[in-house]
Order: structure tokens, then C-alpha cells, then sequence
């Protein structure tokens, strides 16, 4: 019987031909991550600063009761956050600042504590 179909066509081409597609996607990958993490750092910055230093004059703890019960979860978001940019550059931000504690509630609400300086 005559053989209507070579099988050879299905097999993959012995070229490197797909390499360099594979590579510039791979680069373009890379790239884009790269870029999402400096876009990341920019947003969690300002984040950061408009729940410890917002130009409405409002305290650290009347912006985590705005969040509400979503509070704690911005708090474990951040404490992830700070790890992952810790082991990728070596460099942990600050995310509370000196003096403060931040305590997740059951209920998913923040309390914000200020350690008092100074003796009375």
C-alpha cells in the first residue's frame, strides 16, 4: 500500500530557527517582570506614604480604620512584600517606622501603637 502522508512532517525541524523567538520571549518576560517590580516599589512607596505621612493630616491609625476589616490584610500584603523584595535585592524597606507597632486584629482591623519616648 502507498504511504499517502510522509510522517517526517510532523516531527520538529532539526533548525535552531525557534530558539531565538524563544529567547527574545523569554527577554520580553524578564523585562516585564523587572519592570512590574520597579512600578510595585513606586506604588507600595506611596502606599506607605500616604498612611504615614498623608498630606490631609490624618494619623496612621484613622487611615488603617478607613480600610476597615481589609486593614490586616494590607498589613500581611506588605510584611510578604517586604520579604520578597528583601530576597531579590539584599535590601529590606521599612515599611513601620521606628516607634511604631502595627497589631492585626481578629476582626481584620489594624491598631496602630506609638511607643511613648521620654520620662514623666
Amino acid at each position: 500500500m502507498t504511504q499517502i502522508v510522509d510522517p517526517t512532517i510532523f516531527q520538529a525541524p532539526a533548525s535552531t530557527t525557534p530558539l531565538p523567538l524563544a529567547q527574545a520571549s523569554l527577554n520580553a518576560a524578564v523585562a516585564r517582570m523587572q519592570n512590574n517590580l520597579a512600578s510595585d516599589m513606586k506604588l507600595f512607596y506611596l502606599l506607605a506614604g500616604l498612611i504615614w505621612n498623608n498630606s490631609q493630616g490624618n494619623t496612621p491609625q484613622q487611615m488603617f480604620t478607613y480600610l476597615g476589616t481589609s486593614a490586616a490584610s494590607l498589613v500581611t500584603l506588605c510584611n510578604a512584600w517586604v520579604a520578597f523584595v528583601g530576597a531579590y535585592t539584599g535590601t529590606t524597606p521599612q515599611v513601620v517606622p521606628s516607634g511604631y507597632t502595627l497589631t492585626s486584629n481578629s476582626d481584620g482591623t489594624v491598631t496602630v501603637t506609638q511607643a511613648t519616648t521620654g520620662g514623666q
